[in-house]
This record gives C-alpha cells, sequence and structure tokens, in this order.
C-alpha cells in the first residue's frame, strides 16, 4: 500500500511539474527574443570568469554533442556563431525517414542571427 502511494505522488508531482512548465510564458519572464550582439572584449572579469568556470564545463558536457553539423537540433555550441544561431525543431536523426536530412551550414545557409531566425531557429539564449 505505501509503494503504491509512493508510486502515485511521484507521478502527481511529475504531472504537476510538466503543467507548471508548460504554461510558463518566457518571454513575459525574460522580455521577447531580441537579435543582440553577444561578444564580450576579453579583458572584462565576465570573460575571465568564462573562460575559467563556465567553459570547461560546457567543452566536457555539451559540447561533445553539440559540436558538428548533424549535432541533435543543429544546435552548435563550439563557436559563439553557432550559439547565437540556436538551435532548430528539424530533426537530424529520424528513424523514419528514408532519405538523408539536409542540415544547415552555419557560414554559408545564413549570414545574421536575423536571417536564421527566419530560417526557422531558435534561440538558447534570450
Amino acid at each position: 500500500m505505501n509503494l503504491r502511494l509512493n508510486f502515485i505522488l511521484c507521478i502527481a508531482s511529475l504531472f504537476a511539474g510538466c503543467a507548471t512548465y508548460a504554461g510558463l510564458n518566457f518571454d513575459q519572464l525574460f522580455g521577447p527574443q531580441l537579435v543582440r550582439e553577444r561578444t564580450a572584449s576579453v579583458e572584462t572579469p565576465q570573460a575571465d570568469f568564462f573562460q575559467r568556470e563556465v567553459k570547461p564545463i560546457v567543452d566536457n558536457r555539451c559540447v561533445v554533442c553539440h559540436a558538428c553539423y548533424d549535432a541533435p537540433c543543429q544546435l552548435k555550441l563550439s563557436s559563439v556563431e553557432g550559439i547565437d544561431r540556436g538551435a532548430s525543431k528539424a530533426l537530424v536523426y529520424e528513424g523514419t525517414r528514408l532519405t538523408a536530412a539536409a542540415p544547415t551550414r552555419l557560414f554559408e545557409d545564413a549570414e545574421t542571427t536575423q536571417e536564421w531566425r527566419d530560417a526557422g531557429f531558435h534561440p538558447v539564449l534570450n
């Protein structure tokens, strides 16, 4: 009986969390999507903190999968331009597709961030 109650509570918590997440309006919380310059000077304390603390984690945990053109969601985290381009909802890996996908190419298929948004890419930074 106790195991059943715990299972039901876990499922209820999962559904409550998903419903809360689905109801969030990120534009209202963080502001609308804006295309902006995100590069910073290397002499700033923020850049130093990024190089020492953040970059090693991102390189070891994220860039491993998101570093090439056939990365999931086409999110390329190995370059500033790839992060600014964002991700695509088009699935690169889909088992039911019979023909090869045509992933987009950074620096080839669009020049600006706005062109990537027009091509269906969504931002991963707000």
